[in-house]
């Protein structure tokens, strides 16, 4: 109802589900008290900006009583033309007066872009560069990087004999949430590219891992990756 009420403009509407002493506070940290002024901002939102729209996704909700709760969400306004919406988290406070809800309180702040971090942390230590060099000139060099929001860690790998580039991958690794399981997909300079799902944790890793070739042939095989300290891991493929 709220939402359907800012979607038509009508700030009288709007100012009607707050408290009469309500305050607002927007990201800015401008504080907005009372019903009256409540509505008077509301109407000088619309005047300046007509047709905005709003989406409301509520993420969590807690009735602490029977006539007092908590909400917290995510609000976008999308400008009228389609561009890009404002988007902000709240947190809001409900009392429940005469079997009305209103708003009581309403804090506005700075949206989190969603992470899944807390999936992937325990990789965390494989971010930054590493090096495996042997006596007859094989390297191999292999870099972990964070995406945006960390819900990727990025690996680029290149193996070379004597100066003289043999191959190279590019690694994505995430979070599948359908799954519940972290999962890596790996694009070869060849053409070719696998699927891996990763089980484990405290830095041993093993990686069930599906390859198909550039010429379609299909290859399996467990890859097995553990940190020895914070310098140095080992990788071994097994089972192909």
């Amino acid at each position: 109802e709220f939402a359907a009420a800012f979607n038509k403009g009508d700030a009288a509407a709007l100012a009607r589900f707050w408290t009469e002493e309500a305050d607002h506070v927007d990201q800015a940290g401008r504080i907005t008290r009372g019903r009256k002024e409540i509505e008077k901002a509301y109407r000088k939102l619309f005047e300046e900006q007509k047709g905005l729209k709003l989406v409301i996704t509520v993420t969590s909700f807690r009735l602490v009583k029977p006539d007092l709760a908590i909400e917290d969400g995510i609000t976008e306004i999308i400008p009228a033309d389609g561009g890009l919406p404002t988007v902000a988290r709240f947190s809001a406070v409900h009392v429940k007066s005469e079997g009305q809800w209103y708003i009581e309180s309403l804090r506005d702040m700075v949206a989190r872009p969603p992470s899944n971090f807390e999936h992937l942390k325990d990789l965390d230590w494989l971010a930054g560069e590493w090096d495996d060099v042997s006596s007859k000139g094989e390297v191999v060099r292999v870099s972990y990087t964070w995406m945006d929001n960390q819900n990727f860690l990025v690996s680029s790998l290149t193996a070379s004999v004597k100066d003289v580039p043999v191959s190279g991958s590019t690694q994505w690794i995430g979070w599948d949430a359908a799954a519940k399981k972290i999962r890596s997909w790996t694009f070869d300079a060849s053409g070719g590219f696998s699927e891996g799902v990763w089980t484990g944790a405290d830095g041993k890793w093993t990686i069930k891992t599906t390859i198909t070739t550039r010429e379609g042939a299909k290859i399996t095989a467990t890859n097995v990756l553990s940190r020895v300290d914070a310098d140095n891991f080992t990788w071994h493929s097994t089972q192909r």
